[in-house]
């Protein structure tokens, strides 16, 4: 999930969700979106269960892997 743009000011970094099948870690997450979501409302508790950090993309064709 994106920041808004009153997010990115605030500094804030985008949210991985990963495998949210219950409804209520659901109903929290779009209350949490509702409210402001990241750089600007707190994030539910039930967020640590669901957020991950994706693997950094590796430059394709970079010297490194020649």
């Amino acid at each position: 999930m994106q920041p808004s743009a009153a997010g990115r000011a605030a500094v804030a970094r985008p949210v991985w969700l990963g495998t949210v099948n219950d409804a209520a870690a659901t109903a929290d997450i779009a209350a949490w979106v509702r409210a402001g979501g990241p750089g600007l409302a707190h994030p539910p508790a039930v967020l640590d269960l669901y957020s991950f950090t994706p693997p950094r993309r590796s430059a394709a064709g970079s010297s490194r892997d020649a």
